[in-house]
């Protein structure tokens, strides 16, 4: 989760003492080391215990997956053990290890997966993350926890009339409740480390995974590890940072399946993906107090806005009982590239506008109707003109839900009408108003934590780069794209068994 609260809550002296800590507990994850020596096409090995032949096998199929593997016990270069591991993968005998990630894009896991990373596992699919792309809402939707407060750890409470949460919800969890899903997670307190040292955070928590997952007798069920540090190396050093922390849980994945003799699965998911692109800021409660809006933490009177500064992320949310309004005021600026809000008196239809066009979204019987009723903002209108071709649009303009999805998956916007229309209508407790994203390039958030962090990459918005994630499996091929809150459908196993009571 993008977010630095830990920052405010650590000074300087006690900072240092968690650095020594950390530096004891690190350590390599990498094993079996280095890259395999290519025995053929279809074998790779290696000295694991040093000797002078290749002591440790994977077998490949034509596609490049590792489908068994072989161990060489008395040091004549021979596999005397051979393990089928599409056999084990469908057996619930053995554990299943799903490792969470933060913030990772879809295209670079492919990126990796295509130059041979990752062959244990069947292809990663496509995950499209829910909108806004962000932490606790994204892990509740994949885990089917309940429902958060609000889109970050800071709400508007209408019925109170007051901002509720902050630093202090953050760190005790509250606004997280998939995080009572999990086996491990590095204490909230040290996710400052992770973004004021670049990959110190990821360090240790691969060594916390190691620990984890190591092979205990009798073990069974799903066993849950996240890692936060992935989000803060790519937030601080970009895409070679999240290539890099890629590669280490490879690692990782290499030696837990090692260790247990393919005796285990393990899946690979994250949240949503990183924008990789290095931003600034852009005050939204600045720019409304400069258009005439009064930003306060109540709303009272005509003009009021209260504004969700919390994170750093690439879209920011807002309550206000004028949304047109705030929406005329802030597409002008050259940072916002939508504005999104469900009309005050009718709310069962929301309104999406960029700085030239407007279109209506609402949720039908049989799928989603959108209505451009001025230019295209979310670039649909071709779409939607070929799916009515296929007989996928009723004559009342629903289009069928699934047919979109698999239309949009990989589109600028993914999947944009149910997203967008979950935003307000059961994403959250307390959902906003009104819901801007910008455009690359930039980031909004709370003022005293961008002055302290230099961000290369980050989320939030409806965009693909901010939306898509991956997923994939050692279980089974899954497909090529998926929607965040279909995961626990698609693949059961994810959920740890306490949470299917």
């Amino acid at each position: 989760m993008f977010s630095h609260v830990a920052i405010r809550s650590m000074d300087r002296s006690r900072f240092f003492v968690i650095v020594a800590f950390l530096a004891v507990l690190s350590g390599c994850a990498s094993y079996p080391k280095g890259r395999p020596v290519i025995v053929d096409e279809n074998v790779r090995g290696w000295k694991v215990k040093q000797s002078h032949h290749c002591d440790y096998f994977e077998y490949l199929d034509r596609s490049g997956k590792v489908v068994a593997l072989g161990y060489d016990n008395n040091g004549d270069g021979q596999p005397e053990q051979r393990i089928d591991l599409l056999a084990t993968a469908g057996s619930d005998q053995y554990p299943h290890y799903v490792i969470l990630l933060d913030g990772i894009p879809y295209q670079l896991v492919k990126e990796l997966y295509d130059e041979g990373y990752f062959r244990l596992f069947y292809r990663p699919s496509e995950l499209i993350s829910c909108f806004p792309s962000m932490t606790d809402i994204a892990f509740c939707q994949m885990l089917g926890s309940t429902v958060p407060q609000g889109y970050e750890a800071l709400w508007y409470d209408r019925a109170k009339g007051k901002l509720t949460g902050g630093s202090s919800d953050y760190l005790a969890e509250k606004n997280a409740p998939w995080q009572k899903l999990l086996d491990y997670r590095s204490p909230m307190i040290l996710d400052a480390v992770g973004y004021v040292v670049p990959g110190f955070l990821f360090r240790n928590e691969l060594a916390g995974l190691n620990r984890l997952f190591e092979p205990r007798p009798a073990r069974r069920g799903t066993v849950v590890g996240y890692s936060v540090g992935t989000a803060t190396v790519g937030t601080k050093k970009g895409k070679e940072g999240l290539l890099q922390c890629l590669k280490d849980i490879d690692a990782l994945c290499e030696k837990i399946v090692y260790q247990h003799h393919g005796k285990c699965r393990i899946t690979l998911a994250a949240d949503h993906g990183h924008d990789l692109a290095p931003s600034a800021y852009f005050q939204v409660s600045k720019a409304l107090k400069e258009a005439g809006f009064h930003v306060t933490n109540s709303l009272r009177k005509q003009g009021d806005v209260v504004c969700i500064e919390f994170g750093l992320v690439t879209c920011s949310a807002m309550h206000t009982d004028e949304p047109a309004r705030v929406a005329d005021a802030l597409l002008t600026r050259e940072q916002v590239s939508l504005a999104i809000y469900p009309l005050p008196d009718e709310k069962a239809w929301i309104i999406v506008r960029d700085r030239d066009g407007l279109a209506r979204i609402r949720k039908g019987e049989h799928g989603y109707v959108y209505q451009a009723e001025r230019g295209d903002p979310l670039k649909l209108k071709p779409i939607i003109e070929q799916l009515a071709r296929q007989g996928k649009v009723s004559p009342t303009g629903e289009i069928d839900d699934q047919s979109l999805f698999e239309a949009t998956f990989n589109h600028v916007y993914p999947d944009p009408l149910a997203r967008i229309h979950l935003a307000f209508n059961g994403l959250v407790g307390h959902p906003a108003d009104i819901i801007i994203t910008l455009n690359d390039g930039w980031f909004a958030g709370a003022s005293d934590l961008a002055a302290s962090v230099t961000v290369a990459s980050t989320h939030g918005s409806l965009a693909r780069t901010n939306s898509a994630t991956f997923i994939m499996t050692t279980i089974r091929e899954l497909p090529e794209a998926i929607r965040i809150a279909d995961v626990k459908t698609v693949l059961p196993q994810i959920i740890p068994a306490g949470a299917r009571r």
